[in-house]
């Protein structure tokens, strides 16, 4: 195997198995940059951060001008904890920074260190290095005026000088940019920016503990808190697909994620065109450009609404809560207009509301704008090193799960077969996590009388169909399982998953309180940091599944708890 067939297999999310070939080849991260890099990349992303760090410095001792190396040294040591050390790397990187270096290389870096300088407690030496940040990025003639109005007033002293960046960003005049106030909409509705409609106790959560080396345990559970319940109308709203957060004339952003009491700072805003940069409570944003104005809407629409698995677990579920409104009928639904044709045959399934379709790049001021609150913390994406555990990311509970399931089946009551198919929810089409060995493994299923399903190629109602007529269903993880909501309970489902289970539970309990009860078969391949990580499904699990004597199949001896599992369980 060669270093470069070693990198692929990193970067198709193996990390472990990469560093065991790395160690089996005797691969030299002294002198070979690549071996340094990949040693550092599958650290990282197993977030085993003080060895990344240390793979990443020998990486930028050998390539000193890349800028993947800069990006990754900077971040391994800040997500180690130290990010002095980080934003000195960031400023050597500056001071010798390639003449041919593009603008978008030096927006990462800038970004790199910005994550850091803002993650630090208040201090003379964050105000040091922020200065000296200030000299190196005007040495290169980036031109970069947010970044730079940051960096002076974080500069100016200890604490961050907050009328001065004010001044900053008012100097900056297309696009316009202003510091916001983060707000939950509990904190908004008591500044006199909306007012509660109805409001309800949080769900309790079963979140399923999935323990178990092979066979994961879905009976046992802990019980987790949801968001509390409500409907909100917010007055003067102003809202874009381009962002999880609904903003305000006057400076407020709200969200109640990026509000999080616990969580908010360990959420990362990568996804979000409009909130900038995070300072404490506050937020650096580009003001909206306001397109046109909308009287009053119920908001299904912002990030990732047009992601299967968002649209499905974050927005859809919100529709309970509305649906308890005494006007609820009359009300448009505002979505974004770049959604598959499914998504909204799926809410056309649970409500026959007006719609009201907006841009995905389109921002409107809606004078009522009705908001409800996802299941539970629920933000985009975590910070790379983020302390928020399993139980806490993003879940269902089994209320939720069967409201969806009761609006859609009663709306396509009477038109289903008996269940006569064994299927398999293929991955063929996926860009991330697909499983490594499908194609045999397909092979291995026809054999056996199971034949692939497209979902993504068929229609809300042929999905729906799909699932119902389906006696055994076989699947890899991933978020097609949602669908899993609309099977019969006498389904037999196997799912395969990775070694680590994320958040899983969150969907595995919740869909055992509706009835349906899947088998869940840990495989060696996962990581710790990577949800969605490609991995190799095994038969002898398909024939102890189809013989229904799952005693019959032992975990592989290299089935064990990696070292990397057993580092991560000792966090």
């Amino acid at each position: 195997m060669t270093l470069e067939d070693i990198a692929q297999r990193a970067f198709a999310g193996d990390y472990s198995g990469a560093l065991d070939a790395c160690r089996r080849q005797r691969v030299n991260t002294k002198t070979r940059h690549l071996g340094a890099y990949i040693s550092g990349y599958c650290h990282y992303h197993l977030q085993s951060f003080n060895a990344a760090a240390e793979f990443f410095d020998a990486a930028l001792r050998l390539a000193p001008r890349d800028i993947d190396t800069m990006v990754y040294a900077i971040n391994a040591h800040n997500n180690a904890g130290r990010p002095v050390e980080a934003l000195k790397i960031a400023i050597d990187c500056l001071d010798d920074w390639p003449s041919d270096q593009t603008p978008d290389a030096l927006q990462r870096l800038l970004g790199a260190a910005m994550d850091c300088l803002t993650r630090m407690d208040a201090s003379e030496q964050r105000a040091s290095l922020a200065a000296q940040l200030v000299t190196r990025l005007e040495q290169t003639e980036g031109v970069f005026p947010v970044d730079h109005a940051i960096l002076t007033a974080l500069a100016d002293g200890p604490e961050l000088d907050e009328p001065a960046l004010r001044a900053l960003l008012d100097g900056i005049k297309q696009p316009t940019y202003r510091l916001g106030k983060i707000m939950s909409v509990q904190d908004a509705v008591g500044a006199g920016l909306g007012q509660f409609a109805l409001q309800s106790p949080p769900d309790d959560v079963q979140f399923a503990r999935l323990t178990g080396p092979l066979w994961a345990n879905t009976d046992e559970f802990d019980v987790i808190p949801g968001y509390s319940g409500y409907v909100a109308s917010l007055f003067n709203a102003i809202v874009s697909g381009q962002s999880g957060a609904v903003f305000t004339d006057g400076g407020a952003i709200i969200s109640d994620s990026y509000a999080d009491a616990r969580y908010a700072s360990e959420v990362n805003l990568r996804a979000d065109e409009f909130v900038r940069t995070r300072l404490g409570n506050d937020a650096v944003y580009e003001v909206p450009d306001i397109q046109r104005d909308i009287p009053c809407a119920i908001n299904l629409s912002g990030s990732a609404s047009n992601h299967f698995g968002h649209w499905f677990s974050e927005y859809l579920p919100r529709l309970r809560h509305f649906c308890a409104l005494s006007d609820f009928d009359a009300l448009p639904i505002l979505i974004n207009d770049d959604m598959p044709k499914t998504h909204a045959d799926f809410l056309s399934a649970i409500c026959d509301n007006p719609v009201i379709t907006v841009g995905r790049t389109e921002a409107v001021r809606i004078k009522t704008l009705y908001v409800a609150p996802t299941i539970t913390f629920y933000p985009f994406d975590l910070r790379a090193g983020h302390k928020v555990p399993y139980e806490h990311q993003a879940s269902w509970s089994g209320p939720a799960m069967q409201f969806l399931r009761d609006r859609v089946l009663a709306r396509f009551d009477g038109s289903e077969t008996a269940p006569h198919a064994d299927i398999y929810l293929s991955r063929q089409n996926s860009t991330w996590a697909k499983p490594k060995n499908e194609d045999s493994f397909v092979d291995a299923l026809a054999q056996r009388g199971i034949h692939p399903v497209f979902l993504e190629k068929q229609s809300f109602a042929e999905q729906i169909a799909t699932i119902r007529s389906a006696k055994t269903i076989v699947a890899p993880i991933g978020s097609a399982l949602n669908m899993l909501i609309f099977a019969r309970p006498e389904t037999r489902i196997l799912v395969f998953m990775q070694q680590f289970s994320h958040n899983w539970g969150g969907w595995a309990g919740p869909l055992r309180q509706i009835g349906i009860h899947p088998h869940m078969a840990k495989m060696q391949q996962g990581s710790a940091g990577q949800k969605h990580t490609s991995i190799e499904m095994r038969t002898d699990i398909l024939d102890a599944f189809l013989s229904g004597d799952l005693d019959s199949v032992a975990p592989l001896d290299n089935e064990k708890p990696s070292f990397w599992r057993r580092l991560w369980a000792r966090r």
